[in-house]
C-alpha cells in the first residue's frame, strides 16, 4: 500500500499576482478544485484507492500500488496545468511498509517528504516560455495569450467579455478572469445548501461589481455623499483557532473523544487511550483515516452553515432588505455579501463597510454555536485540557479591513490577515480560547505595510475585542473589552453627540439667558442638561490620532509626539466641558474606536444588540433632556 499527498503551493502569490479583484476571486476558486481533480482521477482508476484527507488545498489518498500512486500524481498535476495555468500543484508518495493502515506517524512522514520535495522542484512560472519575439502580457511579465474563445471555440466559451478578447492578457489571467463568475456562484450555492439563508438566499450578491451599484442605490435614496460611509468596502478574513493543532496531534484529538461518541459518529472503535501514552490500544486499524475524513467534512459544514446564518443576520438587521420573491425583488433588495474563500476553517468575504462587522460578529457566534452542538467538534476545542470529556465550542479570530472603493484587494486582504493575527493572539491567551475580532479603517495610503499600520495604532486603541465574556473557569485577565461592552458604549456615545460646537454653545447660552435666578434649583437644572459631546470635537481628536499613527509608522517620532500632545489637549478640554460624556467614553483612546464604530454600525443593529448596564443607564437618566431625547431618536 502507498500513501499519496497532493497539495497546492504558493497560494498567496497565485491569488494576488494581479491587483484586480475579478482575477483574485477566480484564482482563489482554482485552489479549491484540487479535490475535484483528484476525484476525477480516482474515478477512472482500475484499483480501489481510499481517501485519507480532502481539504480545499491538500488531499491525501491511499493506493494499492506504486504505479497507481505515480499515475494519480501525473493525472492531477496535468489537469491543474491545463485548467489552472500558473497554479503550482505537486504530489509525493511513500510506501506504508508492512502495515496497510494509516497512522499519525505516516502522515507526519509524508508531510516531511513533501517539504523536502518543495525545495527541489522548479517554480510554476517556468512552464511559460520567455522568448524575445513573444508579445508581453499587459498584466504581468508572462507572454500574452490568445483569447479563450479563440483557443476553444465560441460554443465552449460563451461568455468571455469583449474587453478580455481584445486585451493581451496572460493565459493565467485569462483563465482566472473567466473562472471568477462560476467561482462566486459555486461558493454561494455551496453556502446556501445548508438552508440557513432560507428566504434570503436569492438576494445574495454573486458579483462584486454589484456592490458598487448597491452603494449607489443607498446613496441615492438617503442623499449621502459618496465620500461618506457608504463608499466603504470591507474585506473580512476569518481563521479558526486550533484546527492546525488537531491535524498535527491526531492521537491526542482522538483521545479527547469518549469511546461511545467515537463509535457512533465514526462507525469504528476508537480504542483505549492509556494514561501518559499517545498510542491508542485496541483501536480499529482504519479509525485514523475515517476520523480525519469526518473532521474535514464537519469543519466544512460548520463554516458554510455559519456563512448562511451571518447572511441572514445582515438581511434582518438592514431595514432595506425584506423577504421577497425573485420576481418582485426591487433593485435595492440585495444582501451585499460576496464569498471569496469558504474552505476548511478559512473564510474570506467582501461586503460593504456598514455590513462588515454585523456579518463578522454573526459568523463567529454561529460558528461557536454550531461547533458546540457537533458531537465530535465540541470535544476538540481545547486539546491541552487534561479532562477527556471537556466540551466547548471551536473558536476563531476575525479581521475586517475597511477601505475605499476601488482600493487594491490584495492590500486590503493583507491588512485583514494582519488583523486576524492580532485577534488570535488575545484569543489564544485565555483558557479555554475565546473568539476575537478586530477591524481597521484604512483611507490614508501613505503607509501600506500592514504590520507598521497596526503597530502605529496599537497605543491608542482597545482592539481587538473578545466576542464573549470569559468563562468562570478562565482565570486570565485582559484589558480588551468584549463586543457587547463596545456596543453599549457606542449607543451611549450616540446619545451624547451634538451636531456641532456652535449648536452646543448656542444651547448653553440659551440656557444661561433663560435663567432668571441663581438659586440652587436653577443650577441643578443647568447641571442636568449638559450631556452632549460635540461630534466635531470627536472628529478632530480622531483625525489627530490618525495623523499621529501615520507619522509614527513613517518613523517621524517628533511629529507623532507633537500631534499626540494636541490630541490629549483636546481631550482634557473636553473633559472640563462635557464631564458626563467623557466619563461614559472613558478615554481619548476609547473615543477613537467608538467614533469609528459609530460610523460603521447600522443604528438598527446597535439597538438590537445593546443592553446598557445599570451604571450606564443611571448616567443617561441623570443627564437627559427633552432636546437630547429628540436628537438621540434621530441618530438611532
Amino acid at each position: 500500500m502507498y500513501l499519496v499527498m497532493l497539495e497546492t503551493n504558493g497560494n498567496q502569490p497565485f491569488i494576488f499576482s494581479s491587483p484586480r479583484l475579478r482575477e483574485n476571486i477566480g484564482a482563489s476558486y482554482q485552489l479549491t478544485r484540487l479535490r475535484e481533480w483528484t476525484q476525477e482521477a480516482l474515478s477512472i482508476s482500475k484499483e480501489s484507492p481510499q481517501w485519507v484527507s480532502r481539504s480545499s488545498g491538500k488531499v491525501i489518498v491511499r493506493t494499492e500500488s506504486e504505479e497507481e500512486a505515480s499515475e494519480l500524481i501525473r493525472c492531477v498535476t496535468a489537469t491543474a496545468a491545463a485548467q489552472a495555468p500558473g497554479l503550482d500543484v505537486t504530489g509525493v508518495y511513500m510506501g506504508l511498509g508492512e502495515t496497510q493502515f494509516i497512522t499519525a506517524a505516516h502522515l507526519k512522514e509524508i508531510h516531511i517528504l513533501a517539504a523536502q520535495y518543495a525545495l527541489k522542484r522548479r517554480a510554476s512560472h517556468a512552464r511559460f516560455a520567455q522568448m524575445p519575439f513573444l508579445t508581453r502580457a499587459k498584466d504581468s511579465n508572462l507572454p500574452a495569450s490568445t483569447s479563450l474563445s479563440a483557443m476553444f471555440g465560441e460554443k465552449r466559451v460563451k461568455d468571455e467579455s469583449r474587453d478580455d478578447k481584445k486585451t493581451p492578457y496572460s493565459l493565467t489571467s485569462r483563465v482566472n478572469r473567466y473562472m471568477a463568475h462560476p467561482s462566486r456562484s459555486n461558493l454561494v450555492d455551496a453556502a446556501v445548501t445548508s438552508g440557513e439563508p432560507r428566504d434570503y438566499q436569492h438576494l445574495l450578491v454573486r458579483d462584486p461589481e454589484k456592490l458598487r451599484e448597491f452603494e449607489r442605490i443607498l446613496q441615492r435614496d438617503s442623499g449621502i455623499d459618496e465620500e461618506q460611509g457608504l463608499s466603504k468596502v470591507a474585506v473580512i478574513h476569518i481563521d479558526g483557532n486550533g484546527v492546525g493543532a488537531i491535524m498535527s496531534r491526531l492521537d491526542d484529538a482522538r483521545c479527547k473523544i469518549p469511546a461511545s461518541v467515537f463509535k457512533n459518529t465514526i462507525g469504528v472503535p476508537k480504542g483505549r487511550c492509556e494514561a501518559g501514552e499517545k498510542e491508542l490500544q485496541d483501536a480499529d486499524s482504519d479509525s485514523l483515516r475515517r476520523f480525519v475524513l469526518e473532521i474535514n467534512e464537519r469543519f466544512e459544514k460548520a463554516v458554510r452553515a455559519s456563512f448562511g446564518r451571518a447572511c441572514v443576520a445582515v438581511a434582518e438587521t438592514s431595514q432595506r432588505i425584506t423577504k421577497t420573491s425573485e420576481d418582485n425583488k426591487s433593485p435595492n433588495q440585495t444582501i451585499p455579501i460576496v464569498p471569496v474563500i469558504l474552505g476548511g476553517d478559512d473564510v474570506t468575504v467582501i461586503t460593504t463597510g456598514d455590513c462588515a462587522l454585523v456579518f463578522t460578529e454573526a459568523f463567529l457566534a454561529a460558528y461557536e454555536d454550531i461547533t458546540s452542538e457537533d458531537p465530535l467538534l465540541k470535544y476538540l476545542s481545547n486539546l491541552d485540557s487534561k479532562a477527556e470529556e471537556t466540551i466547548g465550542p471551536m473558536t476563531a479570530g476575525a479581521g475586517v479591513a475597511i477601505v475605499r472603493r476601488n482600493f487594491p484587494f490584495h492590500i486590503a486582504y493583507d491588512l485583514a490577515e494582519g488583523l486576524v493575527r492580532e485577534a488570535k493572539k488575545i484569543g489564544k491567551r485565555t483558557s479555554p480560547p475565546r473568539s476575537s475580532l478586530s477591524f481597521h479603517v484604512l483611507f490614508d495610503t501613505t503607509v501600506l505595510d500592514s504590520e507598521a499600520i497596526l503597530k502605529s495604532y496599537s497605543s491608542f486603541t482597545k482592539r481587538p475585542y473578545f466576542l464573549h465574556s470569559a468563562t468562570p473557569t478562565d482565570e486570565t485577565t485582559s484589558d480588551h473589552p468584549t463586543w457587547q461592552e463596545v456596543i453599549d458604549q457606542v449607543k451611549a456615545l450616540r446619545g451624547f453627540f451634538e451636531a456641532d460646537d456652535d449648536s452646543s454653545a448656542a444651547s448653553q447660552k440659551a440656557l444661561s439667558d433663560s435663567s432668571e435666578t441663581d438659586d440652587a434649583s436653577n443650577a441643578a437644572s443647568r447641571e442636568a442638561s449638559v450631556p452632549t459631546f460635540p461630534r466635531t470635537r470627536a472628529a478632530r481628536i480622531r483625525k489627530l490620532l490618525s495623523e499621529r499613527a501615520v507619522a509614527d509608522a513613517m518613523g517621524n517620532t517628533r511629529l507623532a509626539a507633537e500631534i499626540y500632545r494636541r490630541a490629549q489637549g483636546e481631550w482634557e478640554e473636553a473633559k472640563e466641558h462635557y464631564p458626563a460624556a467623557c466619563t461614559a467614553i472613558d478615554s481619548s483612546e476609547a473615543l477613537f474606536d467608538l467614533m469609528e464604530l459609530t460610523d460603521l454600525l447600522p443604528p438598527a443593529y446597535v439597538r438590537q444588540r445593546s443592553a446598557p448596564p445599570a451604571a450606564m443607564k443611571s448616567v443617561e437618566t441623570a443627564h437627559t433632556s427633552p432636546a437630547l431625547d429628540d436628537h438621540s431618536e434621530v441618530n438611532e
